[in-house]
């Protein structure tokens, strides 16, 4: 009856994992940052509607040439993530238990930490599990003859990749409540480290406004080259700010120089009305 259990859960997993995909490039930068200590996280993860399911499968990472699949699931039920491990044909799993997990609450954040044969479990920003396993991802990748390795993953949710711990913190808003060893003391960001991003509809909005800033950046550059053709319009070059209050300063000196050149055109003119209206020979 056991045995039974079992096969009947493996295939709900098998079956759960089939909504994962490959995304060609998260998979790339991947075979960059498992070759050190790395961070997957996901956020916004929002609990299924149908209550009966309560397993889902977020990610996948596959080593085709070495035939080792390492998939993870998301069970609020039995509050854990599991980790199904396909090696050479044999199957097994391992539980990270997540207690705060549960069926209705949307996940703001979760994060898996590599580091060697370590992995370490966040769930909305707080360490929830940590412990050493049987394998090491990193150098499972390197000892390859030809290494390759697939990231498959559920499109519902954005997936990040970091080099860090404290970088998906961060992004997580976790550095208002992290506190360090000695005191309290904000999260930095490692300015060297680059992240990795991966949602297919912010990737489009994205890409959208990435060709109107081109297509403005474009019409923009026409209208200064039709402006610096014009001799009567100059073009501000340099510090804008600093250009633009010594012309300022230009204009102020000009407008006061006009006023004192149209009060003396008046006095002028109310001194020859005078002399016309007191010119006896223009009386006569």
């Amino acid at each position: 009856m056991r045995k039974f259990l079992l096969l009947v859960a493996l295939l709900f997993m098998l079956e759960s994992s089939s909504g994962l995909s490959i995304d060609p490039e998260a998979s790339m930068d991947l075979e960059q940052y498992i070759r050190d200590d790395f961070t997957i996280s996901m956020r916004h993860i929002r609990p299924r509607k149908k209550a009966k399911i309560s397993i889902e499968a977020l990610f996948m990472i596959d080593f085709p040439a070495a035939k080792n699949k390492f998939t993870f699931y998301l069970d609020r039920k039995s509050k854990r993530v599991t980790i199904d491990i396909n090696s050479n044909a044999q199957i097994f799993s391992k539980h990270l238990e997540a207690p705060t997990l549960n069926e209705t609450t949307t996940i703001r954040s979760l994060a898996f930490s590599f580091s060697g044969n370590s992995i370490r479990l966040f769930l909305d920003c707080k360490e929830v599990y940590s412990d050493q396993m049987e394998f090491n991802l990193s150098k499972l990748y390197l000892n390859m003859d030809e290494p390759d390795v697939k990231l498959l993953r559920e499109r519902k949710y954005p997936l990040y990749l970091d080099r860090n711990t404290e970088s998906a913190l961060i992004r997580a808003n976790c550095q208002k409540t992290s506190k360090d060893k000695k005191g309290n003391r904000k999260l930095v960001k490692d300015n060297e480290s680059f992240n990795g991003y991966y949602n297919d509809q912010e990737m489009n909005r994205k890409r959208g406004r990435r060709d109107h800033n081109r297509n403005n950046n474009n019409r923009y550059s026409q209208n200064l080259n039709s402006l610096s053709r014009r001799g009567d319009i100059s073009v501000i070059h340099g510090d804008c700010d600093e250009n633009l209050l010594r012309g300022m300063n230009d204009l102020i000196a000009l407008v006061k120089k006009l006023e004192k050149d149209i009060a003396n055109q008046h006095g002028d003119i109310r001194r020859l009305n005078s002399l016309i209206e007191n010119c006896a020979v223009c009386n006569v």
